[in-house]
C-alpha cells in the first residue's frame, strides 16, 4: 500500500481488513468462554451461542502473534494516507472548505503527477469525483473505520492520529457551525 490512486478502493481493502481483525478477536474471545459461562437452553438462542461456542474452541483461530502482525499491517496502511506520505496526498480546498485527495494519473508504477500537481481539482471523473465533493462520506468512512480498529487496538495509536482522522470526520459530518475550514455537515440534506 503506498496510497496511490483512489481513496475508494485502498479504503474499501482497510476497511475490509479492519473488519477481519475485529471477527477474528470476537471468535478468539468466545473460544476463550469457559464451560461452566457456555449458556444452555433456558437463555434464548443460547443453543446457537453454545454451538458457536464450542466450534470456536475446536477450530485454529489466529494467535496473538497473527493478530499483532495483522493490525501492523493495518496500521502501517492506514497511516500512509494520515501521515501525508501517500503517493497521492490528500490537500485542503481552500475554495469549498474541504479534504481531497490529489489524485494520481497512474501509469501502471506509479503517478505521472505530483503534488501540487493535483488532477483531482481538474478532472470530476478521477477519483470517483473526489476532488467535487462525491463520496466523500463513503471513501472517507472506510479510512474511518479502518483507524477506528487500529485504536481499538492500539490506543496510543489513536491518541497521536485523532487529529487526523478527525480532519475526514469534519470533511463529511462536521458539527460545528463555528468551524471556519469546514462546512456543517457536507454530506446530509436536512
Amino acid at each position: 500500500m503506498r496510497g496511490a490512486g483512489d481513496t475508494y478502493f485502498p479504503g474499501k481493502m482497510l476497511a475490509k481488513l479492519g473488519r477481519i481483525i475485529v471477527i477474528a478477536q470476537e471468535l478468539r474471545d468466545l473460544a476463550k468462554t469457559s464451560e461452566s459461562d457456555i449458556p444452555d437452553k433456558s437463555t434464548p438462542g443460547g443453543d446457537n451461542l453454545a454451538k458457536i461456542i464450542r466450534k470456536c474452541k475446536e477450530v485454529k483461530l489466529p494467535t496473538d502473534e497473527e493478530m499483532q502482525n495483522a493490525v501492523a499491517r493495518l496500521r502501517s496502511a492506514v497511516e500512509i494516507w494520515l501521515n501525508g506520505t501517500a503517493v497521492a496526498p490528500f490537500t485542503y480546498d481552500n475554495t469549498w472548505g474541504g479534504l481531497v485527495n490529489c489524485g494520481c494519473l497512474f501509469n501502471g508504477e506509479g503517478c505521472d503527477n505530483i503534488f501540487p500537481n493535483c488532477p483531482s481539482y481538474q478532472d470530476p471523473g478521477l477519483n470517483f469525483g473526489n476532488g467535487f465533493y462525491n463520496d466523500h462520506h463513503f471513501h472517507y468512512g472506510y479510512h474511518i473505520y479502518a483507524a477506528a480498529i487500529v485504536a481499538q487496538f492500539d490506543n496510543d495509536w489513536g491518541r497521536r492520529y485523532f487529529e487526523h482522522v478527525l480532519l475526514y470526520i469534519r470533511d463529511i459530518a462536521n458539527p460545528s457551525i463555528n468551524d471556519v475550514y469546514f462546512p456543517v455537515f457536507r454530506q446530509k440534506d436536512w
